[in-house]
Order: structure tokens, then sequence, then C-alpha cells
């Protein structure tokens, strides 16, 4: 009976202590990497790595509604980049300004964020990774610095209320599943340098009413309009040579198409869709 106890006592207090560990200190990124010379400024934690700081995480009781205005240096030493998921799930976050002095924002940054609505994006910023954005369920418009020439995959999936993008002409790239699910998204012009739609780049975009596809587009890839309600008007180019297995599935209101006479079009690619195609 002592054993028995003995031992019941042991597992309640290493529970006890697991809790503990897991609860205290905030975030250091959803990777829970053992970062080193850590400084904490107004509760978001630095850490310099290679004589510059990364922001990798914050502390826990962060005020509600918070406005998180990146510096550009801590205590001198220049903030230069923002790690992995080094904000995911932040909930208090409502606002964000982040700096040029940033140079890049790893994957997932501030995927999860849901009660952020608004971001400023610096010139300076060249790479923004995948998800960085993800799942920000309250953000409602962006605009991507011309020191950005790629969206990198997921970046702006399922960001709901997401209504204004605006890109600019030097982007060169939007990789797959880079707006998917964005309900609220209406219109979107497109840089004139990408040359293709990648996969599931707008699936799910409810609300999308038109597309003028840039000249220089050769493929609009799988799924990449599907499920898009709303979507009754598509200009595309003559550069245009591939459409893929269920580019325009269950596009409800995409009554006609005009395309290239030369284009390749998937026996799938407007299943469900009452569209009917011309060629020119």
């Amino acid at each position: 009976m002592l054993k028995k106890s003995l031992y019941l006592l042991i597992c309640i207090t290493m529970i006890v202590l697991f809790c503990a560990c897991s609860t205290s200190g905030g975030n250091e990124g959803a990777d829970q990497k053992a970062y080193t010379d850590v400084t904490v400024f107004e509760g978001i934690k630095y850490s310099k790595i290679g004589g510059e700081l990364w922001l990798v995480g914050y502390e826990k009781d962060l005020p509600k509604n918070l406005t998180l205005s990146i510096p550009e240096n801590v205590g001198g030493v220049p903030v230069v980049g923002i790690e992995k998921n080094a904000l995911r799930g932040l909930s208090q976050l409502t606002e964000l300004y982040v700096p040029g002095s940033v140079s890049v924002i790893r994957g997932g940054a501030f995927a999860e964020c849901k009660n952020l609505n608004k971001v400023t994006l610096s010139e300076g910023i060249h790479t923004l990774e995948g998800e960085v954005f993800m799942k920000c369920a309250s953000l409602k418009s962006i605009a991507i610095p011309t020191t950005v020439t790629v969206v990198r995959g997921n970046a702006f999936q399922d960001c709901a209320s997401l209504e204004n993008v605006s890109l600019h002409d030097g982007i060169t790239e939007i990789h797959a599943y880079a707006f998917q699910n964005c309900a609220s998204l209406t219109h979107i012009v497109l840089p004139s340098g990408i040359t293709e739609i990648r996969a599931n780049t707008f699936e799910n975009c409810i609300r999308l009413r038109s597309i003028s596809i840039p000249a220089g587009v050769w493929r609009i890839a799988a799924h990449a309009f599907r499920g898009c309600n709303a979507l009754s008007n598509v200009a595309a180019p003559d550069s245009l040579r591939e459409i893929g297995s269920s580019a325009f599935r269950e596009c409800k209101s995409l009554k006609s198409i005009s395309l290239p006479r030369n284009v390749s079009v998937d026996e799938r690619a407007f299943k469900n869709s009452p569209t009917k195609i011309s060629y020119r």
C-alpha cells in the first residue's frame, strides 16, 4: 500500500512539473528551439544570431489588443529577421508593423494570429516564407513590398476576411495554395511577371468575381480556381497552353470562356461548371 501511494505521489509531482515547464516563459517559436543570448523588449523575445537580432518568440501575459511595432534595433543591435513560427497563434496581436531592417520573415511567423487585422510591411523585406500569415482570420488587407518577388505557398491560406491584396509587377511567382479559402476576396490584379497560376492558388475563393490572367502565363494548374462560385469572367491570354485538372471545377457562375486555339484543356478542368468554351 505504501509503495502504491509513493508511486502515485511521484506521478502527480511529475505531471505538475511538466505543466509548469510547458507554460512558463511564454513562447520561443512553435519549434521551441533553445535560443541563446535572448533579449526581451516590450514582451517580445529577440536572440542574437551572427551578431544581429532575430525575433524568436514572446513572453506570456502580453496585453490584449496588442499593437506591435517591431523596432529596427534593440540596444543598438539591428533586428534583421523573424524566426519560424515566432509569434504563431498570438491571439492578443491586432496590429503589426515590420520595419525595413527586417529582410527575412520565416515560415508561419504570424500564422494563426486570429485577431490580427492590420499589417504594414516595409520596403526592404525581401523574403516572406510559406504560411507566413496563414489562418489570420481577421486580416482584411495586405500590400506586398516591392522588394518581395515571390509569394510563397500557403502564405495567406484561410485568411477568411481578406478583401484587398496589393501585388506589384515585380512579383514573378505565386506558389500553390497562396490564397486558398480566402472567402472574402472579390478582386485581385495579378502581377504581369508571373508565368503560371499554380495548383490550388485561389481554390474556394467563393466571392472572387473576375480574373484577368496576365500575358505570358502558359499554365493554369490543377484546382487553381476550383470552387470559385462567384467567378463569372476570366480573361485568358494568347500565351496560355495548358489548363489542368479541376482548374475551374465547380465554378457555378462561369457561363463561358474564350481560349486560344492551341491550349490543352484537361477533360476535368471545367467539371461541374456550366462553362461553354469557345476557341479563338
